[in-house]
């Protein structure tokens, strides 16, 4: 999905925790200058969720908020608790001068229960294929049918009958019967799911089958073709599935086959054989040869289509290798269709990086249901949250998402450091935390959540200064859609606050919003964002015609609704 360089709302801590004051501010030598320090928690905090204390120091102040709630300050000290939720939280403490001059603090803690990043996800996965689904992908299935590849098994070059008996009183007549070719037309499968059983109709057109027989009467030979026909042989199965040791095994359970309207023409064999017998022995074995290589082909042909839904692969993020492995966890059939659910790991390889090795509990796990999947669309697929958070986390991880820029080497222009007031310079931005996505209040929805995104933007010998260094917190809504097999992330608008942790720039109004609006580089982060997608299964060389996601019924999950269609 092509990103949109995202509108975003700014909110700025303009004066820095440790009270900056103009140059004609007046202090008497008496006073002590206001000041604010949050001393718990630390900025980039990893917690869980429920009350937690903060806690600081706070001298000169006429009054102080901790998430607009007033906090009473005693001996330059104060101690309050604010509530956690899971996701990111950013715990504002404001300090009220006694001119009416504020004082910020901005710190991010990443609250929630963390899943450990070097184990799979279980059941991360799940994949729904309705009745009408299985039509779509059993026509294409039954392709794979063929006369040849059952003509191939049945034609071996040994005699399926053979026999002697007397005449007159003596062996007078040997007999033996060899299968030549077997042709028929294009099978067709109709498919009924009934708890616990997947049963299969095989019907298959016109079938032929060429015999020679040979033998000797009183000592004479003969040799003659004899044609067998069907205008249908009609295979009825029940088919179980399981998973198995991360494999997904079809097996049947039972199967029958009638050949409907079967005819021969034996006018040509000698007087002296036997033809009902040879004619019923032949019915019989192509009856059993062909049951016997539907056995083998049918559980065969759904377990291929089906193992399609193995997503394992290596995608590329930009110029990095993500690789997702998945196992299947359990198959279920149902009244309606069939239910497969997967376990989900993915590795991302850590870029050569001089930033300092990220550090961290794991990754934000969300509360969740076992997936709704809908039974009447064709194919449901349900993705975790846990899985997309995973993803999020594994790019962090590898420092896929911290940006170093320059004018040095030309990946920063030199317009951006103008408009600072300096000849040159650089901006480093290194996530602190992960992103995460959490439900939106309404459910329906993402947000995604950067936190403690250190800005560092150096400036040397620049007019406003030479470093300044800030910390910014983004929050936007996530648009989760389905291009070319995928399902992608897109943020088009997004909040930003922000709080200078240093600085030798000041911290003007002006200085600041320069920063946001010329400098820092959000859209590039959400940019990689962006870029990150999970592949869809496929099931059998049937393509995604639509498909749309939809948030509504489960918790912690997506659901991709799919419509199908057939790749010619």
């Amino acid at each position: 999905m092509s990103h949109q360089i995202p509108t975003k709302r700014i909110l700025v801590a303009s004066l820095i925790t440790w009270g900056c004051q103009t140059e004609n501010a007046f202090v008497p030598e008496a006073t002590v200058p206001p000041s604010l320090t949050v001393t718990a928690p630390l900025p980039a905090t990893w917690a869980a969720t429920g009350p937690t204390f903060v806690t600081g120091e706070a001298t000169g102040l006429a009054s102080l908020t901790v998430n607009e709630q007033t906090v009473e300050v005693e001996s330059d000290a104060f101690v309050t608790t604010t509530d956690l939720v899971s996701g990111l939280n950013v715990i504002e403490v404001v300090g009220t001068e006694p001119d009416g001059d504020l004082l910020f603090e901005r710190i991010g803690v990443l609250a929630g229960t963390f899943g450990d990043p070097e184990t799979g996800l279980d059941e991360a996965l799940a994949v729904r294929v309705n009745e009408g689904g299985l039509i779509t992908v059993m026509d294409q299935a039954a392709e794979s049918l063929d006369a040849d590849t059952v003509e191939s098994a049945v034609v071996t070059g040994e005699p399926i009958y053979e026999d002697s008996y007397g005449v007159w009183g003596w062996d007078a007549v040997e007999i033996a019967a060899e299968i030549m070719s077997i042709e028929f037309d294009a099978p067709q499968l109709e498919i009924d799911p009934t708890d616990p059983l997947l049963w299969v109709t095989v019907a298959i057109p016109n079938l032929s089958v060429s015999t020679l027989v040979t033998g000797d009467v009183v000592g004479l030979e003969f040799d003659i073709d004899i044609e067998t026909t069907a205008p249908w042989a009609v295979i009825t199965t029940a088919l179980s599935m399981e998973a198995e040791d991360g494999e997904l095994v079809v097996a049947l359970e039972d199967a029958e086959i009638s050949l409907d309207g079967f005819a021969y023409d034996t006018s040509v064999l000698p007087d002296e054989v036997e033809s009902v017998l040879l004619v019923e022995t032949i019915q019989e074995t192509i009856e059993e040869l062909i049951l016997e290589q539907m056995e083998t082909l049918l559980p065969t042909t759904i377990e291929s289509a089906l193992s399609e839904l193995d997503t394992s692969v290596t995608v590329t993020l930009m110029d990095r290798p993500l690789t997702i492995d998945t196992e299947f966890a359990e198959a279920l059939v149902d009244d309606d269709g069939i239910e497969i659910t997967m376990d989900v790991d993915l590795f991302m390889a850590a870029a050569s990086s001089s930033q300092t090795p990220h550090v961290y509990a794991g990754y934000l796990t969300n509360a969740s249901t076992s997936p709704d999947m809908d039974h009447e669309e064709e194919l449901v697929i349900s993705i975790s949250d846990d899985l997309m958070n995973k993803s999020l986390f594994e790019a962090w991880r590898s420092g896929l998402l911290d940006l170093s820029l320059s004018t040095d080497d030309g990946s920063l222009e030199s317009d951006v450091m103008d408009s600072l007031h300096a000849d040159g310079g650089s901006i480093t931005l290194y996530p602190q935390l992960p992103p995460v996505l959490i439900p939106s209040s309404s459910g329906d929805k993402l947000l995604l959540q950067l936190g403690e995104i250190l800005a560092v933007v150096d400036t040397p010998g620049g007019d406003l200064g030479d470093r300044i260094t800030i910390a910014a917190h983004v929050e936007a809504e996530v648009d989760l859609g389905v291009e070319d097999g995928a399902i992608s992330l897109s943020v088009d608008e997004y909040d930003i606050t922000i709080v200078v942790r240093d600085s030798d720039w000041g911290a003007s109004d002006e200085a600041i919003t320069m920063v946001l609006e010329e400098a820092l580089p959000i859209d590039s982060l959400l940019a990689s964002i962006d870029s990150l997608s999970i592949d869809l299964p496929t099931l059998y060389g049937v393509g995604i015609a639509e498909a749309d996601v939809d948030r509504t019924t489960s918790t912690g999950h997506s659901l991709v609704n799919v419509d199908l269609e057939r790749d010619e």
